[in-house]
């Protein structure tokens, strides 16, 4: 019986330690904040630096030479269609709907939600961009978890706990009523030849934008009806035109 208390003992300790530990992969937002709704790192900004991160230790670790995939996907405001979402910068190069692909992460042949896939976490299916990376030895930072730290700023904390890898973001050709959301992750094959997520950042770990969706925008503009007053003053001033046209006023004669 001591035995077996000792064991629960055990598992509850390494699964507090596991549940407070720094993911192995993550993302985060220089300056954003965390929204406990959504559980994301998110921005109201439309020109922000999004930061991937994967631990250099540990289980799993992440490595210079694996390719990792940041997936940029469309969030659409109820009643939008995704597919109309415009344009974003990834650095220096401007994506449209033609660079994307719609379904759930990863890319593959089949791209609806299978076994393997990244959890849809209602945000899949649909439309994404698949963007591969890898981590440099040359950009370490220190221990971090964005859920508690969500601001952090990796070029202002050296340390070696941590890869980073930085990615300028411009939404300023997004539609009204859309925004993105970021996932991190790699692949793998498995024994069928079917391509799964390997290592990904939890759903606690993501990051997203958070604009407001202005009804008022996406009205039609409309020209309003004239006033009965304006009606009749034009009119009036339409008669008066015309009178003046067919009966000229005389001209007085000298004697």
């Amino acid at each position: 019986m001591q035995a077996i208390k000792l064991l629960a003992a055990f598992l509850i300790a390494v699964t507090c330690v596991s549940a407070s530990a720094s993911p192995i992969l993550q993302l985060g937002i220089t300056n954003g904040s965390y929204d406990a709704d959504s559980a994301d790192v998110v921005t109201t900004q439309n020109s922000f630096t999004l930061n991937a991160y994967g631990k250099t230790k540990g289980g799993n670790a992440a490595t210079t030479n694996t390719t990792y995939f940041l997936s940029i996907a469309v969030l659409a405001h109820e009643g939008l269609t995704s597919a109309d979402f415009g344009s974003f910068m990834l650095g220096n190069n401007t994506f449209t709907l033609k660079d994307m692909v719609f379904g759930n992460p990863p890319f593959e042949s089949s791209l609806g939600h299978e076994g393997g896939d990244l959890a849809p976490h209602g945000v899949y299916d649909t439309w994404f961009l698949q963007y591969g990376f890898q981590f440099s030895g040359a950009n370490l930072t220190s221990d971090v978890n964005v859920e508690k730290n969500p601001a952090f700023d990796p070029l202002a904390n050296p340390g070696k706990d941590y890869f980073f890898k930085s990615f300028d973001v411009n939404t300023k050709g997004l539609f009204n009523g859309y925004n993105l959301h970021f996932d991190l992750f790699n692949t793998q094959v498995n024994k069928k030849g079917d391509v799964t997520i390997g290592s990904n950042a939890p759903f606690s770990h993501d990051a997203s934008t958070a604009y407001e969706y202005v009804v008022e925008a996406n009205l039609p503009s409309s020209v309003p009806e004239p006033s009965t007053f304006v009606i009749f003053a034009l009119a009036l001033a339409g008669i008066v035109a015309s009178r003046k046209l067919v009966w000229p006023p005389a001209h007085k004669v000298k004697d």
